[in-house]
């Protein structure tokens, strides 16, 4: 007697084969294709519609999948929690790159931290689970910022201003704008010490299944720990926003390159779609 393991394999094999067929495919095509029987197919097949997650065209004898298995891809993405995906690319870079990382949402036009892993160099900086900051001057708030239309994104600063936190802070409308097109096309954000003096930040972009933006991750240092290292933190915080995306269900983060080994070290360091959120303090990297 086959193993209740061996049919449920045989029976999602069957189903990844009728998904891939555009236009539906028959029994002796999939027989073929997954070198099974035809009564074997036949039998799966006719489970499968019983239980209404496939249909059959009588006319060609071709089936099909049907709406019912969105309905499954819809609750399980509903339960995903963005920061619960994340927290384990958010550590493995925090070991990684000794700096801390956050992760930050939209909320109200501002960016708010929802988690933050220590690294192993520490170091005095005023973001906290919860604080709020400036969407403008932070590289995970321009992130968030770049990512929104235009008429969301011309509102937020219609209503947040372009206040200066540090002589580096842009203040300007176009040009702010101007930037934020450079990030979406480069993937990156950067923070010059534009919020806080002394400190450099890399942000990357966070998706869900339908392509909206829904979180940023940042890695944040001493400027001069990070500005040696920013080419290759750049390109580490782009992945591993990618391959959370992913686990979101963003489609085009499928092919995301897989996180790092854990223990591997990011560069060298020199020596020495907006959530309900917890209303707390504005100041933070």
């Amino acid at each position: 007697m086959e193993s209740p393991i061996k049919s449920l394999e045989r029976a999602m094999r069957l189903a990844e084969a009728v998904a891939e067929a555009k236009d539906g495919v028959g029994v002796a095509d999939l027989a073929r294709r997954l070198a099974l029987p035809k009564t074997t197919v036949h039998r799966l097949l006719s489970a499968f519609v019983e239980l209404g997650y496939m249909e059959k065209d009588e006319a060609h004898g071709r089936y099909r999948l049907t709406a019912k298995w969105l309905s499954l891809v819809t609750r399980f993405l509903a339960d995903l929690d963005v920061r619960q995906v994340a927290r384990r690319e958010l550590e493995a870079l925090a070991e990684e790159t000794g700096e801390v990382i956050h992760l930050v949402v939209l909320n109200e036009g501002e960016a708010v931290y929802i988690d933050k892993v220590e690294g192993r160099q520490t170091i005095r900086m005023h973001s906290r689970i919860g604080h709020r900051a400036p969407l403008h001057c932070t590289a995970a708030g321009k992130t968030l910022l770049a990512h929104q239309p235009p008429e969301r994104r011309d509102a937020i600063l219609r209503r947040h201003g372009l206040p200066r936190h540090t002589p580096r802070t842009i203040t300007d409308e176009a040009t702010l704008i101007r930037h934020l097109a450079d990030i979406r096309a480069r993937g990156v954000a950067f923070d010059h010490e534009e919020n806080e003096p002394g400190i450099t930040c890399v942000a990357a972009p966070i998706f869900d299944h339908t392509g909206a933006i829904v979180a940023a991750l940042s890695i944040s240092g001493p400027t001069e720990r990070m500005t040696p290292r920013l080419p290759a933190l750049a390109e580490r915080a782009r992945s591993a926003g990618a391959a959370i995306s992913a686990r979101l269900g963003h489609p085009d983060a499928s092919s995301a390159p897989p996180p790092a080994e854990k223990g591997a070290k990011v560069g060298t360091a020199p020596a020495s779609t907006e959530r309900r959120t917890p209303e707390a303090g504005r100041e933070g990297p």
